[in-house]
């Protein structure tokens, strides 16, 4: 699986648009698959900092590969600054394309995050969740157990953001305790 932002490190210019820049990314990822076996899935990133428009017309576009190598969409970004209230509106544009989808939430900001993330996603989405920050309280346990949501933990990640201070305070084993999905995985480079 391959999360991708292509607005957010400048794949998309004047040179390329978004549509190329998937499709040349679709072509590398069918080429390795070729020659050395590995399967492959896309997930296409919005960015929070993005304006609504921007995200929206990735999506957009991103959404016409489904089922070719992309398979959701995803919001990702600094969740303190940009709340998933400010979403809200794009995910139900996103629904009615058709283009399931991932947010990250949980790791910074308020927990109310998660909340609303889960409330955006409707039946066929699954809300991962990129960190564990003020999302770990029992009632948030609780919604992502009861709702079989995966808990998408980043380490590397946590670590920078300071969504946890040490390695020793990480909560891996008091999720898997609670009987949580959890899927350890790399975020930041």
């Amino acid at each position: 699986m391959l999360r991708f932002a292509l607005h957010h490190f400048f794949h998309v210019s004047e040179q390329m648009n978004t549509e190329q820049v998937i499709e040349s990314l679709l072509n590398g990822l069918e080429k390795g698959k070729k020659d050395f076996g590995v399967e492959y899935n896309v997930i296409t990133c919005a960015m929070r900092h993005h304006s609504a428009k921007q995200n929206y017309q990735m999506i957009k576009t991103a959404c016409q590969f489904l089922g070719r190598g992309v398979c959701a969409a995803d919001l990702a970004g600094a969740e303190a600054q940009y709340p998933m209230t400010e979403f809200m509106e794009l995910f139900e544009q996103t629904k009615k394309l058709g283009m399931p989808f991932t947010i990250h939430a949980g790791e910074c900001g308020n927990a109310q995050n998660i909340v609303d993330a889960n409330r955006s996603r409707g039946k066929k989405n699954r809300t991962w969740y990129c960190g564990i920050g003020e999302g770990h309280e029992e009632d948030y346990k609780k919604l992502v157990k009861e709702r079989h949501i995966g808990v998408e933990i980043c380490p590397i990640s946590n670590l920078q953001t300071k969504a946890v201070k040490r390695p020793e305070e990480y909560p891996i084993k008091e999720f898997l305790n609670a009987g949580l999905l959890v899927s350890v995985n790399t975020d930041n480079r």
